[in-house]
């Protein structure tokens, strides 16, 4: 499940309660109602998402060490683009015209392979595509850039 577009906890409430049947595989019964969650959010500490974030990191490790393995192979610094879009209300950012009714951000970013860190980003207006802002960016020479077609 996917919280995207979400502006407050109702919002969480009634996703959840919308995917009921996809909570049961995860032995959740029932969605939790907003004050449940509400009181989770304000009490839970950083703790649970440390123990989640280690508990998946062990569970694909080893996907992760052979596809490092390949990439050592090729020699060469790899980088991976992609952007993501932030919409905007033409109302207020008018500047942002993306389509008749529709205002959007573009956020391009490329990550370092090796580190994980972001080595380089821009924001453009929605139009742009990925592909010309890439030739218009300085990568180090060998090096190899990886990107979707959209």
């Amino acid at each position: 499940m996917q919280f995207s577009g979400v502006d407050s906890v109702r919002d969480i409430s009634d996703g959840l309660r919308s995917a009921t049947g996809n909570l049961s595989h995860f032995g959740v019964s029932r969605a939790p109602s907003k004050s449940s969650i509400s009181y989770q959010s304000k009490n839970r500490t950083h703790k649970v998402s440390e123990d989640l974030y280690f508990s998946l990191l062990d569970k694909y490790e080893l996907s992760l060490e052979r596809r490092r393995k390949y990439a050592l192979r090729l020699q060469r610094k790899i980088f991976i683009m992609d952007a993501s879009i932030i919409p905007l209300r033409l109302s207020q950012f008018d500047w942002a015209n993306f389509r008749m009714k529709k205002g959007v951000l573009k956020l391009h970013a490329a990550i370092d392979n090796d580190t994980g860190l972001p080595s380089y980003a821009c924001m453009t207006d929605g139009k742009k595509q990925d592909v010309r802002v890439a030739k218009d960016t300085e990568f180090p020479e060998d090096s190899v850039l990886v990107m979707d077609r959209a």
